[in-house]
C-alpha cells in the first residue's frame, strides 16, 4: 500500500508535506496563543516572588530597628587589658570608668580520690546532682560505667556542673603504695558552671547493679561534707566575684559581667594591683574608656536605607512598560505604600527631620550626615530612636500583610490560571495530533486512488490509444495545475478542487472507455 512520506507525491505530483505542515501551523494557532498567555502568568509569578525576596529582607532591616534593638554601637577601650578587658556592644554610656578588681569568682570544685584506670567499671543506677537548687538525676548503665563514661554522662546531663578527668600520675596510669592503695592515678573533678558562692554541689550515687564498684564513693553533701565512705573532697571553695566601678561595689558570680554597665561586657582577667593591707587595702582601678560611633554611621540605619532602595528597585524594574508587572495595580500601590510609611509622622517626629529623606528624583533614600548628626547631640539619639521604632513596628505588621496575604493570594490565582491552561494545552495537543493523523490519512488515501487510476489508465493505453490520449491528457492537465503552487495553505483548496475534477474526469473516462471495449 502506498504511503505517504516526505517531499513530492509522485502520483499526484502535490508536496504534501508543506501542505500538511501548512493546515497544521493554521490549526495550532490557539495553541500558540494559550502558551503565551501561560508564559506571561509565569513571568508575573516570577516577578512577585523577586518582590517577595527583597520585601522579606527589608523586613529584617526594619526589625532591626525595633524597641530594643541599638542603633549605634560602641567601642571600649582598657588601660590594662590584663586585668579587665572590655568590649562595647550598642548604646553604652560614653565615658570612663574606673575598675578595681578585688575578688575573682570561682565555682566550687569537687575531686574524687584516684582511681586505678578510666575504664574502672562501676555499678549501674543513679547519680544524683544537685547544685545551685538544681536537682538532676543521671542514669548510669552498661553504657556509660566507667570513670570515662560517668563525666561524659555528667557533662550531657545540664546540671548546672562539668565533668573532668585529671591524672596526677606523671607517667599516666596508676600508683600504689606498698599496702595496694592508689596513691596517684586519674581522679573525677566536677565543678559548678558559673554559679560563684550559690554554687554549693551535692552528689548522691544510688547503686542498682551488682557488679562494679560502688557509686557511692562520690557521695558529697554541700551541708554536712563527706560522709565515711566517699572519696571526695573540696578543692576549691565558690565564690563571688567583687570589683568597684568609680566607686561603687558590685558582687558578680562570673568573671565575665553584663550588668553593670548596660551595653558594656567586662572580662575580670585578675585582681587589682593593690598597696596596704587589712581594711586599709588600696586596689589600682584599671579605666575603661566608652566612646559611641556617631549615629549616621549606624549599621542598621544603613542596611534599612540600603534594603529599602532594593525594593524599589526591584518594584521599578517588574512594573516598568514591556515588563510583567506593568501598570499591575498591586505592585504600584506597594510602592505608594512604602512611600507612605518612610513619609509618617512616628511619635511627633519623621526620618526627614533626623536626615532620612527621599531622593526627589528616583524616590530612594539617603542619609544626609550632617542633619542626622546636628539633630541626635542634644538628646544622644534618643528622639531618632522613638521615631524608628515605632515606624519599625508598623512596617513589620503592614509587610506581613504583603507578604503572607496579598503577594500569597496573587500568586495562588496566576497559578491556577496556569494549571486551567495547562490542562487546555494537554487538550489541544491530543486534538493538533489527531488532525494530522486524519489529514495524513487523507492525502494517502487520495494518493492511492491516483496510483490506482494511473495504473489503470496504463492498460486502457494499450487497448486503445485514441481514447486513452484524451483522458491521459485530461489527467496531466489536472495535476499539472495543482503542482503549480503546492506549498501555501492558499493552494490546498485549490489542489482539493483540481484533484476531485481530476477524479471525476478519470472516473468518467474510465467508464466509457470500458463500455466502448
Amino acid at each position: 500500500m502506498t504511503q505517504i512520506t516526505t517531499g513530492v507525491d509522485p502520483y499526484t505530483g502535490l508536496n504534501t508535506t508543506n501542505i500538511i505542515n501548512a493546515l497544521m501551523t493554521d490549526a495550532q494557532q490557539p495553541l500558540n496563543q494559550l502558551t503565551t498567555q501561560m508564559s506571561t502568568d509565569k513571568s508575573k509569578i516570577s516577578a512577585y516572588g523577586q518582590i517577595a525576596s527583597a520585601l522579606t529582607a527589608f523586613q529584617t532591616a526594619a526589625d532591626a530597628l525595633a524597641p530594643g534593638k541599638p542603633l549605634t554601637s560602641s567601642t571600649a577601650a582598657s588601660s590594662d587589658t590584663t586585668t579587665v578587658n572590655a568590649t562595647g556592644t550598642a548604646l553604652t554610656g560614653a565615658g570612663t570608668y574606673n575598675i578595681a578588681v578585688q575578688k575573682l569568682a570561682q565555682d566550687e570544685q569537687l575531686t574524687s580520690a584516684p582511681l586505678s584506670s578510666t575504664s574502672t567499671v562501676f555499678k549501674t543506677g543513679t547519680l544524683t546532682i544537685n547544685a545551685g537548687g538544681k536537682q538532676t538525676d543521671i542514669n548510669i548503665n552498661i553504657h556509660n560505667n566507667t570513670l570515662s563514661g560517668l563525666a561524659n554522662a555528667i557533662n550531657s546531663s545540664n546540671a548546672g556542673v562539668t565533668a573532668a578527668i585529671i591524672n596526677d600520675n606523671p607517667g599516666g596510669g596508676s600508683t600504689t603504695d606498698g599496702t595496694g592503695n592508689i596513691t596517684s592515678g586519674p581522679r573525677l573533678v566536677i565543678t559548678g558552671s558559673g554559679l560563684g558562692a550559690n554554687g554549693n554541689i551535692s552528689i548522691y550515687g544510688n547503686d542498682l547493679g551488682p557488679v562494679g564498684a560502688s557509686l557511692g564513693q562520690f557521695n558529697y553533701d554541700s551541708e554536712f561534707g563527706n560522709p565515711g565512705n566517699s572519696s571526695m573532697s573540696v578543692t576549691q571553695q565558690g565564690q563571688n566575684g567583687q570589683f568597684t566601678i568609680n566607686g561603687t561595689q558590685v558582687t558578680s558570680t562570673s568573671n565575665t559581667n553584663t550588668t553593670a554597665v548596660a551595653g558594656l561586657t567586662l572580662n575580670l582577667n585578675k585582681l587589682s594591683a593593690s598597696t596596704g593591707s587589712g581594711s586599709g587595702i588600696q586596689y589600682q582601678p584599671t579605666q575603661v574608656t566608652v566612646s559611641n560611633a556617631p549615629v549616621s554611621s549606624s549599621g542598621p540605619l544603613q542596611n534599612f536605607v540600603t534594603a529599602y532602595n532594593n525594593v524599589l528597585s526591584t518594584l521599578n524594574s517588574v512594573t516598568a512598560q514591556g515588563q510583567p508587572l506593568a501598570n499591575n495595580q498591586t505592585a504600584t500601590d506597594l510602592i505608594r505604600q512604602l512611600n507612605n510609611i518612610t513619609t509618617t509622622s512616628y511619635g511627633g517626629g519623621t526620618l526627614a527631620e533626623f536626615g532620612i529623606m527621599h531622593n526627589a528624583k528616583d524616590g530612594t533614600l539617603t542619609i544626609d550626615t550632617s542633619t542626622m548628626n546636628k539633630s541626635t547631640t542634644a538628646d544622644g539619639g534618643a528622639g531618632l530612636t522613638n521615631v524608628v521604632n515605632n515606624m519599625s513596628t508598623s512596617l513589620h505588621r503592614s509587610l506581613n500583610n504583603v507578604l503572607y496575604t496579598i503577594i500569597p493570594d496573587q500568586e495562588s490565582t496566576l497559578n491556577q490560571d496556569v494549571n486551567r491552561l495547562t490542562d487546555r494545552q494537554t487538550s489541544m495537543n491530543e486534538t493538533l495530533t489527531q488532525t494530522k493523523t486524519a489529514l495524513t490519512a487523507k492525502f494517502t488515501a487520495m494518493s492511492q486512488t491516483v496510483a490506482a487510476l494511473q495504473s489503470q489508465l496504463s492498460s486502457i493505453s494499450s487497448l486503445s490509444g485514441t481514447a486513452s490520449n484524451s483522458v491521459m491528457t485530461a489527467i496531466q492537465n489536472a495535476t499539472g495545475s495543482a503542482q503549480a503552487n503546492p506549498t501555501s495553505t492558499g493552494t490546498t483548496t485549490g489542489s482539493n478542487s483540481t484533484l476531485n475534477s481530476l477524479l471525476n474526469t478519470t472516473s468518467g473516462g474510465t467508464t466509457t472507455g470500458t463500455s466502448g471495449g
